[in-house]
């Protein structure tokens, strides 16, 4: 990834969303970051339907949150993926999909996926499944590993 934010955005991205302090990157601020982000951005597509829709460049998706806007998966996880690396995180992106509840999973690339990991963490071992993007859920980083996490009614299964 090669957008980066400057110190001056970064403060202005997390006032957005209702962060007063920049942190050391840590689970714990990465979880803070992601749930402000949710509560404070909603997922929209108004801009499609009005016949202008917005670019899903970085910078682009970038200033729209900047702008006091939003946009879907494609902005708000491709923005904050640029937030989190400026902040020293390691993001991945993969290739995503959403199903209707009872579906097969399947990767259809309609969505844009993250995973992070923590600067002093292996790459290998510990990494994060994190998502702003879609409209509401999951609240907190999800450990990229088999298993089932989340409450009831929104459970996640890997």
């Amino acid at each position: 990834m090669n957008v980066t934010l400057t110190p001056a955005e970064i403060n202005a991205y997390l006032k957005r969303i209702g962060i007063d302090t920049i942190k050391k990157p840590t689970l714990e601020f990465l979880a803070e970051m992601q749930q402000a982000h949710i509560h404070h951005l909603s997922w929209q597509t108004v801009d499609i339907f009005a016949g202008r829709p917005a670019d899903i460049d970085l910078q682009e998706s970038v200033q729209l949150i900047l702008q006091g806007r939003s946009g879907y998966c494609f902005h708000l996880n491709g923005a904050f993926s640029v937030l989190l690396h400026s902040l020293g995180y390691t993001v991945h992106w993969h290739r995503a999909g959403v199903q209707p509840h009872g579906e097969q999973p399947r990767v259809n690339s309609f969505h844009l996926g993250l995973s992070v990991s923590l600067p002093d963490a292996d790459p290998n071992v510990e990494r994060w499944i994190v998502d702003v993007g879609l409209g509401g859920m999951p609240f907190e980083p999800l450990p990229l590993r088999y298993g089932t996490y989340g409450p009831v009614p929104f459970t996640y299964i890997h």
